[in-house]
């Protein structure tokens, strides 16, 4: 059975943890241990908390600036996996691995070297600009990727702002993440999000143009989890602040219903949970 979108509604929300996957919910796990002891997590400072939750609306929280979409969307990854973390102590971890945070936002790979450094295994999908026609559709290669990002530094001034997003892709690699570099005629579509959806939740980034058919043309990061009758929920963090961006946001978010996943095309971090947890360094 394909997976398909299950709107968010109110009365929805209230009743959707009955169909969540539940695997991720123990009371009693890793986390406790690592959170408690002198390594890992609990390195970066004593914010970051253990999070129960009953009902999917419990897990999704409020973006609190325009730019911050991307950071509360992996605060929502997280407490999925019963964490908490403050906006701050993402920031924190971010300034910490040398990245800067813009007034734009940041790039997607930033938040994968946050998840790993905070014990998941992630996988991150993007297309990449220029088409390499000696290398396969999809680039999975470490190797080749970390060549290719190389000769993308040598030819950007650090004075740009891309170039933190390409030093992530290295840390990513570092890290023992995983990166698909998708060549321009074959970009990540619905199809990778669908089997993504079988083992963790996705972030997928989309137009604000397409998404909410809003005359801007804009980034916008989402939170799709899994339901075990092989559909997904879309968490949303601009949700709720819309209303003090836009008056007609009501009639935004009526559009969102109707976005057709299937022609979805962009970047996407994909989470599973693991045991090691990297050491601040």
């Amino acid at each position: 059975m394909a997976f398909a979108q299950i709107t968010p509604s109110a009365e929805l929300l209230l009743s959707a943890n009955r169909y969540v996957k539940s695997g991720q919910m123990t009371k009693t796990n890793n986390w406790e241990k690592t959170m408690n002891s002198k390594k890992g997590i609990k390195n970066y400072s004593n914010s970051i908390k253990k999070f129960n939750w009953n009902n999917i609306e419990d897990i999704c929280v409020s973006q609190r600036d325009d730019w911050t979409c991307q950071l509360t969307a992996l605060r929502i990854v997280l407490r999925y996996y019963n964490i908490d973390i403050y906006d701050e102590e993402i920031i924190y971890i971010l300034k910490h691995e040398n990245f800067k945070v813009f007034d734009f936002g940041t790039y997607l790979p930033f938040i994968g070297v946050i998840a790993l450094k905070l014990g998941f295994n992630i996988s991150y999908r993007t297309q990449i600009a220029n088409l390499y026609p000696d290398e396969s559709t999809i680039i999975s290669s470490g190797a080749t990727i970390r060549k290719i990002i190389l000769e993308d530094i040598k030819n950007t001034s650090e004075e740009e702002p891309i170039i933190q997003g390409y030093y992530a892709f290295l840390k990513i690699l570092d890290l023992d993440g995983k990166i698909y570099l998708h060549q321009p005629y074959s970009p990540p579509s619905f199809k990778e999000i669908k089997k993504a959806l079988k083992k963790g939740p996705v972030i997928s980034v989309v137009s604000g143009n397409e998404y909410y058919k809003i005359d801007e043309d804009w980034g916008h990061a989402l939170v799709l989890i899994p339901t075990y009758d092989n559909r997904f929920i879309v968490l949303d963090d601009f949700r709720k602040k819309g209303y003090e961006e836009y008056p007609n946001w009501e009639m935004y978010l009526n559009h969102s219903k109707e976005y057709d996943w299937s022609t979805w095309k962009g970047s996407m971090i994909e989470f599973r949970k693991r045991n090691k947890i990297y050491n601040q360094k």
